[in-house]
């Protein structure tokens, strides 16, 4: 599979964009990513990014590919998963899609492209037998989102504060309420879950609600848990 940006002399307007490939196998934990070689046979090489100047200096289009030694037998998801982008003020609603490209032997099976502003992870789907016949499939994107709040009428007054916080199996990485943006695993944090609910119905009071949003759950495992917070 290879990750790439559409040619520069195609690209009209200024700036850059990276994007990023994730490739998991069903039944093995070991994602391939990042430079990575994987137990099961799978070698991440390169990085996905364009840039184009205005002057036309330094301009460069670079891929990203993860090559699967043997994929007979094998069902495997690949994501597309956008990083950063910093384009011209007169730009940043332009599309600037990357291209994934599915091949098997060195044969081009099967091209999907991914917008940035989509938000969402593009994901495919490939299951192969074992004379390595492959059928290649577009997949929903398996995001989660968890709500934490109060009643909308809280049946008890005074000041109440709940936090939420979320861990994922096999990374360090804690997505709470003092993460700043989102994490290196697509996590991302917002609100506080606070109740005030005086006795005196003329006095002001809130009941603000927390969340957390993750991009891809696909093959993760993630526990959330909530804590009280005494006053």
């Amino acid at each position: 599979a290879e990750l790439g940006f559409q040619n520069l002399s195609d690209i009209n307007y200024f700036g850059s964009r990276s994007d990023r490939l994730i490739t998991m196998k069903q039944g093995e934990s070991k994602v391939c990513e990042n430079g990575s070689i994987t137990s099961w046979g799978c070698l991440n090489q390169g990085n996905a990014t364009v840039f184009k100047s205005e002057s036309g200096v330094d301009n460069y289009s670079t891929s990203e590919s993860a090559q699967i030694i043997n994929g007979k037998d094998g069902t495997f998801h690949f994501s597309v998963r956008h990083v950063d982008d910093d384009l011209a003020a007169d730009d940043v609603n332009r599309p600037m899609p990357s291209a994934l490209t599915i091949s098997v032997n060195d044969d081009a099976k099967a091209s999907f492209d991914h917008n940035a502003y989509d938000e969402k992870d593009l994901k495919i789907a490939v299951q192969c037998d074992s004379f390595c016949n492959c059928i290649i499939k577009k997949e929903d994107s398996c995001s989660l989102r968890a709500e934490l709040k109060y009643p909308e009428n809280p049946e008890f007054f005074g000041y109440h504060r709940d936090d939420v916080s979320v861990t994922k199996v096999g990374s360090d990485e804690i997505c709470n309420m003092d993460s700043v943006g989102e994490t290196s695993w697509g996590c991302t944090h917002t609100g506080n879950a606070v109740v005030w609910a005086p006795k005196d119905p003329d006095y002001y009071d809130y009941n603000n609600e927390e969340s957390v949003d993750i991009t891809s759950m696909y093959g993760e495992t993630v526990s959330l848990q909530v804590l009280h917070q005494f006053s």
